[in-house]
């Protein structure tokens, strides 16, 4: 018995192999699961949305819509600049003086260690955050690279 070509259990394009009499195989396309592949996977279930994006599942994909203020496929780039005051607790926004491929605004403080709300310069690649940035006294450090940023003066 060709239960494939008989019964045709195999859903959304997904390909069957007989495996024995009456006994099949379902190899689904990507975005579906299940055993005749009839479940789309829901790929919102990971919370690839950042920053308070909202998910929409989609087949084989999903979409951010990104709050104001954010963008990027995970709504992970800001386009904040230090006109939207991104530093806390009597920081100093600093906008980023390198080529424009790298720079980024930070903030920096008298006081070590110094840490800031999450946000990501739009100009910066790759991203740099400034959740991982604080400051030792005089100089700013990335903590996610080791970098020595600079010294504050």
């Amino acid at each position: 018995l060709n239960y494939c070509t008989n019964r045709r259990p195999c859903q959304n394009n997904a390909s069957c192999t007989n495996t024995g009499q009456g006994s099949y195989t379902c190899a689904c396309r990507p975005g579906f699961t299940g055993q005749n592949c009839e479940v789309e996977t829901n790929e919102c279930d990971s919370n690839p949305c950042k920053n308070g994006g909202s998910c929409k599942d989609q087949v084989n994909n999903y979409f951010c819509a990104c709050p104001q203020g954010f963008y990027g496929k995970n709504c992970e780039i800001s386009a904040m600049k230090c006109a939207d005051g991104p530093c806390f607790n009597g920081g100093t926004c600093v906008e980023g003086t390198r080529p424009a491929a790298t720079a980024a605004a930070v903030c920096s403080a008298s006081r070590a260690p110094t840490v800031r709300r999450s946000w990501t310069s739009a100009a910066a690649s790759p991203a740099l955050t400034t959740s991982t940035v604080y400051t030792n006294h005089s100089h700013l450090h990335d903590v996610t690279k080791g970098q020595l940023l600079g010294k504050l003066e």
